[in-house]
């Protein structure tokens, strides 16, 4: 026979005659000891699981976060490469017309600078 409320009043009150026997207690106590047991053990393997899922999202931060500091590094030295190159792409330019311009002058047979003709608007020989 299962004791129930009146088995628990029994037991902490002495005026009642309890409704079952001390052993059907000791075995429902016994039996709530052993599922008390089980949950509390349930409880630690899952604060396990929880525990190990932290530390592998932490790590996959961590992760996350060293590919995007590589990313930012890559596209850093991707813009200075790009910027250099421009660079040098003006500079050939640049002298790639003056060449042409100095050409173009001794064809012409006029080895002066433009500012050493007197029409020009820098004044020049005159």
């Amino acid at each position: 026979m299962k004791c129930g409320a009146g088995a628990r009043r029994a037991v902490t009150d002495d005026h009642q005659t309890p409704s079952c026997d001390q052993s059907d207690i000791v075995a429902r106590l016994d039996e709530l000891d052993g599922r008390l047991t089980d949950l509390e053990a349930a409880v630690q393997a899952l604060r396990g699981y929880v525990g190990g899922r932290r530390g592998a999202v932490a790590s996959v931060g961590r992760r996350a976060d060293a590919a995007l500091a590589a990313v930012d590094r890559i596209e850093r030295d991707r813009q200075e490469r790009t910027t250099k190159h421009d660079r040098q792409e003006r500079t050939t330019e640049h002298n790639r017309q003056e060449r042409t311009t100095e050409h173009d002058r001794q064809d012409t047979g006029d080895t002066d600078s433009p500012d050493d003709h007197p029409d020009s608007t820098g004044g020049g020989k005159r």
